[in-house]
Parts: C-alpha cells; structure tokens; sequence
C-alpha cells in the first residue's frame, strides 16, 4: 500500500480487513516473481495506491443496511490549500453485522488520512491506516465436516481481533531529464 508492506511478516497473509476499500484509489497486480516486492512474490504482487485530496476533493457520506443486521457508515473528506502546495484527504468507515450464521458479529472500523505537499520538484506524502476490528464466526472448517449444516457454528468462538496502526511517508524529487 503506497509502497509499503502490508503483508504479516511470517506468514506472508495479507488481513484485507485492514487495508481500507474506500481509500484505494488504484491497484496494480505485477506477475511473476520480483524480488523488489519481497522475498515470497513467486506468482505476483498487487500494488496498491491510495486517494489523495488533489484527485479526491470535496465530501462524501453513504450508509447502507442490510440482512442480518448489516450496517456500514462512510465519510470522507479531501481537498488542496489555496496554494496548490498542500492536499488532505481523510475517511472513517464503520461495519457492523450478526453475521449469516449464528454466533457470527462482527465489527470492522477503518480510518485513513493522507497528507501531501509538493512543489514543482519535490512531492512528500504523509498517509496512516488505522483499524481496530473484531470479526466473530469466520467458519474455518473444511467443507468435508460442514455436512448438510452449512450455517451451523463449528469452531465457536473463532474471534479474529485485528488492530493495525500503518504511517507511511513517501517522497519524490525530479533532478534533471537525464537522471
């Protein structure tokens, strides 16, 4: 995510749950192996680029509801200072739900904020992803033993609790159109 790491470092697993979706403003998969993406990438890497208050101006709001109790509220915010040097952009996402099958809540609270400032140069990006989620029921069960109950709890808890606080500063500076 913006050039940084987000896998887990041992288990080369990425807890998409923490990675906002309303953020991302770009994605790129780059196949095959590449060492410039970390040591595991033998069948690719995706790349992914996050929104910004210079191709993100203005404010938005959204809320929906659905079965079993779903719930989701979004807001976001960007924007560029009168000079044009500075751009922010900001977005907090709430999840919430029962779950489809018993003994299933879960809760999933995303932020990101995004600073930048440039020059005719020189550009610095300031980002940070916060989450603090709870995600209760996944069902990590072979298919084998699910039967004919296939929205029956077999692994009850199964609480997943993932917290993530992410900054990530990103600089660039054109030198010449030779280098």
């Amino acid at each position: 995510v913006d050039g940084v790491r987000v896998n887990e470092p041992f288990g080369d697993v990425v807890n998409w749950d923490l990675i906002p979706n309303f953020a991302i403003g770009g994605m790129q998969i780059v196949p095959g192996s590449n060492p410039i993406y970390g040591l595991n990438t033998l069948g690719g890497a995706i790349s992914i680029q996050t929104k910004d208050g210079r191709t993100n101006r203005g404010a938005a709001i959204e809320a929906e509801a659905g079965s079993w109790g779903r719930q989701r509220a979004l807001a976001e915010f960007g924007g560029v200072s009168q000079d044009g040097s500075m751009d922010y952009y900001v977005g907090a996402q709430h999840t919430t739900e029962d779950g489809w099958r018993k003994y299933s809540p879960s809760h999933v609270n995303q932020t990101f904020g995004k600073l930048g400032w440039q020059s005719e140069q020189t550009k610095f990006n300031l980002s940070y992803i916060g989450a603090h989620n709870k995600m209760t029921g996944n069902g990590l069960t072979p298919a084998d033993l699910l039967g004919s109950d296939r929205d029956g709890v077999h692994t009850t808890p199964d609480i997943t609790d993932n917290y993530l606080h992410h900054f990530a500063l990103n600089g660039a500076h054109w030198l010449n159109n030779d280098t």
